[in-house]
């Protein structure tokens, strides 16, 4: 009888896992497009699994029948948390964006110390019997708001 309370009261005090799972954010994948831009070009985030520790996505435009592709994006699982890391067309290289909040259906990536953006915003949703997802780039008071529609 006491060892099953001792492994009662082990149970409850050891820490359970928080560690954040690439799995958790599978609803990503797949090719959307994104919707309002008043261009003559047709803008797009496709995003594949590459593992179990790892999302890439690749953000491109289409105009005419050149495709040019403008971002590369991994959402990768480093130790116990998942980060966001985009690398766009230019010099600067891939920044890292750590997940900071998730759920089901959203999360919200972090890195207080890039000038811009600071904070990536991912929000999945059913909206007039499309699946939608809105995205806003934000940081220095200044915000860029995305919505994308699900074509694959």
């Amino acid at each position: 009888m006491r060892n099953t309370w001792l492994l009662a009261v082990f149970l409850l005090i050891t820490p359970r896992s928080t560690a954040q799972e690439v799995k958790d954010f599978q609803w990503l994948v797949g090719t959307w497009k994104i919707l309002g831009k008043n261009t003559n070009k047709d803008s797009y985030e496709v995003w594949k699994s590459a593992g179990d520790n790892t999302l890439t996505g690749i953000s491109y435009n289409v105009k005419n029948a050149d495709t040019l592709v403008t971002e590369e994006i991994k959402l990768l699982r480093k130790g116990r948390s998942v980060y966001y890391t985009p690398d766009v067309a230019g010099p600067q290289g891939e920044v890292e964006f750590k997940i900071t909040s998730y759920d089901a259906n959203s999360f919200v990536a972090e890195n207080p110390t890039h000038d811009f953006p600071k904070k990536i915003r991912y929000h999945r949703l059913i909206k007039q019997g499309e699946e939608r997802l809105e995205a806003t780039i934000e940081g220095g008071g200044k915000s860029i708001y995305y919505t994308f529609v699900r074509v694959k």
